[in-house]
């Protein structure tokens, strides 16, 4: 990309779209502006149109989709970790109130 390019002319290369060519990024910004969000609003809340990059071009479809779903991934096993550090605190309180009465 140019060094001119604007910021929101193009998606940073970070997060989801680590892993996606320069190519394809470049393919990706004829579906609009990249737009970045203060921290804590939600630009889209539900039914991103996913079928439109892959009708498009399937090869960068399918890379966008294995990004969201490596990100997925990552934040499920995060909240995973945390229901189970959660409930072995759990248990550990329970085990000591009891033990103590």
């Amino acid at each position: 990309m140019s060094e001119s390019a604007s910021p929101q002319n193009f998606f940073p290369t970070i997060g989801m779209l680590a892993d996606i060519s320069e190519e394809y990024l470049c393919f990706l910004r004829y579906y609009g502006k990249y737009l970045r969000p203060p921290e804590g609003e939600t630009i889209i809340t539900e039914g991103a149109d996913l079928e439109s990059p892959l009708q498009a071009d399937p090869v960068i479809g399918l890379s966008v989709l294995r990004a969201l779903l490596r990100q997925m991934s990552k934040r499920i096993r995060a909240m995973n970790d945390k229901l189970t550090t959660a409930e072995k605190k759990s248990s550990l309180h329970e085990f000591w109130t009891n033990t103590l009465r």
